[in-house]
């Protein structure tokens, strides 16, 4: 009866034992689980929290990268009107220059044409008029437009319902586009809008 009992007993005793083992081996699994799940919520965060720190980085430089192309803008709208009016500028001292250079000629052909007249019986026009040189008058200098209205900008992206130019032509006949805030400048110069 003892030889019988021993192997019951060995045999609960195993069991017991695998038992005990899997219940061990279970809370261990369940430990590294909770683990591994709280080290993938960690790293996510972490993640999470980069991806921000990148996205405020990169909007903090393309701020910049918009106020450096605005000052550049309005750096080459500057020079370019200032280009313009010495442009004007020396147009209008050539043009007087020539005017008064043809004045002794006009002269000459204007009492010609009254001595001609005279003899035809004509009198010579009491109002006549001497040629006079035209002052030069500089046009005020208009700084670039707003952000708003300038092309490529980033708050152009963000308000894309603003138009940055406006196809205008000039009296000579040339299509150009211009600033919005220059057509009423432009207009009062001769030059028409030219419908899209």
């Amino acid at each position: 009866m003892a030889e019988a009992v021993i192997p019951w007993i060995m045999g609960a005793i195993t069991a017991g034992s695998t038992a005990g083992g899997a219940v061990y081996s279970a809370k261990k699994q369940s430990s590294t689980a909770e683990k591994t799940s709280q080290w993938q919520i960690e790293a996510a965060n972490e993640a999470a929290r980069l991806q921000k720190q990148a996205s405020d980085d990169s909007l903090a430089f393309l701020k910049q990268q918009d106020a450096l192309d605005r000052a550049d803008a309005e750096v080459k709208h500057k020079s370019a009107w200032d280009a313009d009016e010495f442009t004007r500028s020396t147009d209008v001292a050539r043009y007087n220059t020539r005017q008064g250079n043809l004045q002794p000629y006009l002269g000459m052909g204007n009492a010609a044409l009254g001595s001609l007249g005279n003899k035809m019986g004509f009198t010579p026009s009491q109002t006549a008029t001497t040629w006079q040189p035209q002052p030069y008058q500089p046009l005020p200098y208009t700084p670039t437009p707003s952000a708003s209205a300038t092309a490529g900008t980033l708050a152009s992206l963000t308000n894309p319902a603003t138009p940055s130019t406006v196809l205008m032509r000039a009296p000579n006949g040339k299509v150009a586009p211009v600033p919005p805030e220059m057509v009423e400048q432009y207009t009062k110069l001769g030059a028409v809008v030219v419908q899209g």
